[in-house]
């Protein structure tokens, strides 16, 4: 039984390498506005937030899971489900520091286990429409023992 299909291990690969250049444009976006544009961090974040959004929707619909749908509601989708995210990050982010008294560290690390796992499925089975997002615990039925 394999628990991710070799088609799906591709493109969370995929995925994950959208998400690395994607932080990597959010700070390099974050860097630039507060020291060269003396932009307050917070806004400047937030700007580089969006910026990576656009740039990740377009890699993810074209080589993470090649989707030819309409483009003005598959953004919305993958906006909503970004935004999403932000908030899980922020709330994950709370309840580890507030609640538990982990070191932000700790939460750190678990929102960025917790949140590209999610927005993932989300993408996949909502934003881009591919029917066979519950693969992933399917096992194979032509496999033999």
């Amino acid at each position: 039984m394999r628990l991710i299909s070799a088609a799906m291990r591709s493109k969370l690969l995929k995925y994950g390498i959208v998400g690395m250049f994607g932080a990597f444009i959010h700070f390099i976006a974050l860097i630039l506005l507060v020291e060269a544009a003396g932009i307050a961090p917070v806004p400047a974040s937030i700007a580089g937030f969006v910026l990576t959004v656009i740039a990740q929707y377009g890699l993810n619909r074209r080589w993470t899971f090649r989707s030819n749908a309409r483009r003005s509601t598959e953004f919305l989708r993958y906006a909503i489900v970004s935004v999403s995210g932000l908030l899980l990050n922020a709330l994950v982010m709370y309840v580890c520091i507030e609640w538990l008294s982990l070191h932000y560290v700790i939460g750190q690390a678990l929102v960025m286990t917790i949140i590209p796992l999610s927005n993932y499925w989300w993408n996949r089975a909502w934003t881009f429409r591919i029917g066979d997002a519950v693969e992933v615990m399917t096992p194979r039925t032509d496999a033999k023992s």
